[in-house]
């Protein structure tokens, strides 16, 4: 799959030892072995720092497509289409589109690195994150990435349809960051009905990754 480097797979008939094998559930439910138990690191809730880890990329995504409609939009004027604007930057509407996706990603931004410390304290303190924290986290993660496609789409917007030309790069991390945002662990809304549920006092499991 594009985006992820993705590839399957298939060994048959192959011995794995069973100290080389850990499943996923031992992870989640914080019975690994550990032994490097005196380094915080190592004692880091497993899912919510497996989830930080599949975001973090796409901040950055999001962040190179603000990055890129900058470089193009400051290299030389680009005039606005079917307009009288021979340059866009003078365009209150362009000036809005690119505040409020500038915006969009600086909130993503601060939900992951909240997070990211949340976790961080929890570990340096020997405490896990109870599952009301875990459920708001997975709710956050997701509104996060929503708001990079969001903020993206204004970019794409800025760009015009140039914007999808193979020679520019931007293409390419609109089409990853639409596909890395909606990996399993990221799409909203599985987590939307977690955080719901855990608000009204229900933390029936919906998700082995919470």
């Amino acid at each position: 799959m594009r985006g992820t480097g993705s590839h399957t797979v298939i060994a048959k008939d192959i011995f794995v030892p069973a100290h080389r094998a850990l499943p996923t559930e031992i992870l989640t439910q914080g019975r690994s072995p550990r032994t490097n138990r005196d380094e915080f690191v190592y004692r880091e809730s497993f899912a919510p720092t497996a989830i930080i880890a599949v975001a973090a990329p796409v901040l950055g995504m999001a962040q190179a497509a603000l990055e890129l409609t900058l470089e193009r939009i400051n290299k030389s004027p680009k005039a606005i289409a079917y307009s009288f604007y021979d340059d866009l930057r003078k365009a209150p509407s362009m000036q809005r589109e690119l505040a409020e996706a500038a915006t969009l990603i600086e909130t993503a931004v601060l939900h992951v690195r909240r997070w990211s410390d949340d976790i961080a304290d929890a570990a340096r303190a020997g405490e896990g994150l109870p599952f009301a924290k875990r459920a708001q986290m997975r709710m956050d993660l997701g509104y996060a990435m929503a708001r990079c496609r969001e903020a993206v789409g204004l970019l794409l917007n800025v760009q015009g349809a140039s914007a999808f030309a193979e020679s520019n790069p931007i293409q390419r991390v609109w089409r990853d960051l639409e596909m890395a945002s909606r990996h399993g662990l990221l799409a909203g809304e599985i987590p939307q009905e977690i955080y719901g549920r855990a608000l009204v006092g229900n933390f029936e499991p919906l998700s082995p990754m919470v």
